[in-house]
């Protein structure tokens, strides 16, 4: 299994759990290149994260960009 099929797999899981006592707004999983060196991770998402589903947009993006 790739590392995307993996990736794909592991968002299900997580999705898809009850006992991981996650809200659907609290979970952004991440975008981009699977074998990229750098990786950030977020603490918890705002409301435009949540709302489109994508992690670091609008101000946080902005500054990481």
């Amino acid at each position: 299994m790739d590392k995307i099929s993996k990736l794909e797999k592991l968002e299900l899981e997580m999705t898809q759990d009850q006992n991981l006592l996650l809200r659907e707004s609290n979970l952004i999983f991440g975008e981009g290149d699977p074998n990229c060196e750098v990786l950030f991770i977020g603490e918890a998402p705002g409301a435009n994260e949540d709302r489109e589903k994508r992690p670091f947009c609008w101000p946080a993006g902005q500054a990481l960009a």
